[in-house]
């Protein structure tokens, strides 16, 4: 039961890091894009 519970927190910071890491990515897209072309 514990190494279950385990596995789900693991999933799940796992799930939180993989988030943060697109929204980034999407900000740096986006900041990019705004010095490129001056458009959001």
């Amino acid at each position: 039961m514990l190494a279950v519970q385990l596995y789900i927190t693991r999933k799940d910071n796992l799930i939180k890091i993989v988030y943060t890491f697109y929204l980034l990515l999407y900000i740096l897209y986006k900041t990019y894009k705004y010095i490129i072309f001056g458009e959001f």
